[in-house]
């Protein structure tokens, strides 16, 4: 299925991706919204836990399958 005029919102900071950059969200932003998280907010959110699972998996992070 291909997803056409989709925002991407990040969840925590509400920010919105545009053309590969994270830009403040403007008001009147459409129905059409997929979340996820900006790269700030996904370090703050989870950088602690990947790294104790880095240390955990002597040196190696488990594959999430994402590209």
């Amino acid at each position: 299925t291909e997803v056409r005029n989709m925002t991407v919102q990040c969840c925590k900071c509400k920010k919105i991706r545009e053309n590969d950059e994270w830009i403040p969200r403007p008001h009147g932003l459409g129905h059409r919204v997929s979340h996820g998280y900006c790269p700030v907010c996904f370090d703050e959110s989870f950088g602690e836990l990947l790294s104790g699972m880095h240390d955990s998996c002597g040196g190696e992070l488990p594959s999430a399958g994402v590209a």
